[in-house]
């Protein structure tokens, strides 16, 4: 049972970690739309919930212009 444990933590940390890594990725130096992200984030099997979360965790900002939302990374997680 341990092993089946560990075996789905690991299963849950792996898109968690791609899902950081594209946000830093994508967001280093620039702003890009959220939607954009949520759509690359999908074609790489990586939920919107994991995007969240990962987002949380790199202290991501939102911003709204023009009727749309943005996202950039906190200058200090560049």
């Amino acid at each position: 049972i341990d092993e089946l444990l560990q075996g789905a933590l690991v299963d849950r940390e792996i898109p968690f970690d791609r899902a950081q890594g594209l946000l830093k990725t994508e967001l280093t130096g620039k702003t890009l739309p959220a939607s954009a992200l949520v759509a690359l984030a999908k074609e790489q099997d990586i939920s919107k919930r994991t995007l969240d979360r990962a987002k949380s965790a790199l202290s991501v900002k939102s911003v709204k212009k023009d009727g749309q939302w943005y996202w950039t990374l906190s200058q200090d997680k560049a």
